[in-house]
């Protein structure tokens, strides 16, 4: 197998008219590292692959001849089972399926499941990083507080589940009730479905702290509960009141009715929304860190698709 794999390597750099040591230098191994692998006398490194396929021109099933099923299915045990987690990303380069072996239900279900827990070994070491943001932020903003508090919520419900995750956020807001506990748990019952509850706890919320920053929020309790007039009308507010709110805000509502009106394919309110917003609108997104010019970019495109229609 090794033998066949350095047969490989040797045509597919023949191909591309490359030495043996322009492969060297452009994968940044030996000389000596080459001429094993084209020997059949070692394998290349697994975290090599991509940077190989890709200086060949090829994809890493062809380099490792997995031309058929039996051998990507020896490949799933074999790294399914023996990786640590740093390896995961390592094993999904090596399980792709090549061109001629397409997957019957067993492997793709099996590609599913290495995949799955590869994407749940993620989110782990994301809500790390968004732990260690949390604890070390001191002069970030209100609202974008709240943004990283939602992707966390949205992480460790993928991680640990409905309903651990809302007996934790309960228990937070019970034990320590402010402004961010609250909003923690009303955006928790907002994204597992419980809507009614959402808006009734956000309502309370609201008329407690008297925030700003919640009236987003409130508008996608009031859109997810069936009260969509009224959401609209908060989120135009936000619209026409904008020089009073963070531009974060600004945006979210924005795009949040932009959502509400094409699922409702109210192509005339489009319109109106994207004329009204297409002159300040990018400068929102250039305070927060994204080109103005591709945001202008955006809006005039979607401005031109529905003011044809």
């Amino acid at each position: 197998m090794k033998q066949n794999i350095g047969n490989k390597i040797r045509e597919l750099r023949e191909g591309r008219d490359l030495t043996p040591n322009d492969l060297a230098e452009k994968t940044r191994v030996s000389l000596a590292t080459v001429y094993n692998w084209e020997q059949g006398k070692t394998l290349p490194a697994s975290e090599l692959l991509p940077v190989l396929a890709s200086v060949l021109n090829t994809t890493i099933d062809n380099i490792m001849m997995y031309s058929n099923k039996e051998q990507i299915k020896k490949s799933i045990s074999r790294y399914y089972f023996d990786l640590d987690l740093d390896e995961y990303e390592k094993a999904m380069d090596l399980v792709k399926l090549s061109d001629e072996a397409k997957p019957d239900d067993e492997m793709e279900f099996r590609l599913i499941s290495i995949e799955m827990t590869h994407l749940l070994h993620q989110s782990h070491n994301l809500i790390t990083r968004i732990d260690e943001l949390i604890n070390e932020v001191s002069d970030i903003d209100q609202e974008k507080m709240f943004q990283i508090h939602n992707k966390r919520i949205l992480l460790q419900i993928l991680y640990y589940g409905t309903y651990d995750v809302l007996d934790e956020l309960k228990s937070k807001a019970d034990l320590n009730p402010t402004l961010q506990s609250f909003h923690n748990l009303v955006f928790g019952y907002l994204v597992t479905g419980q809507s009614n509850s959402a808006l009734q706890l956000c309502e309370e919320v609201q008329r407690n702290f008297q925030s700003r920053n919640l009236d987003v929020l409130l508008a996608e309790c009031q859109w997810r509960s069936g009260k969509i007039d009224l959401a609209c009308e908060i989120l135009w507010k936000i619209q026409k009141s904008r020089n009073e709110y963070p531009s974060l805000v600004v945006i979210i509502a924005h795009e949040m009715l932009y959502r509400i009106l094409l699922k409702k394919m109210d192509t005339k309110r489009i319109t109106e929304l994207m004329t009204y917003s297409i002159d300040w609108l990018p400068e929102e997104f250039s305070k927060n860190g994204y080109d103005s010019q591709q945001a202008r970019r955006k809006f005039e495109n979607r401005l031109k698709r529905f003011a044809s229609q």
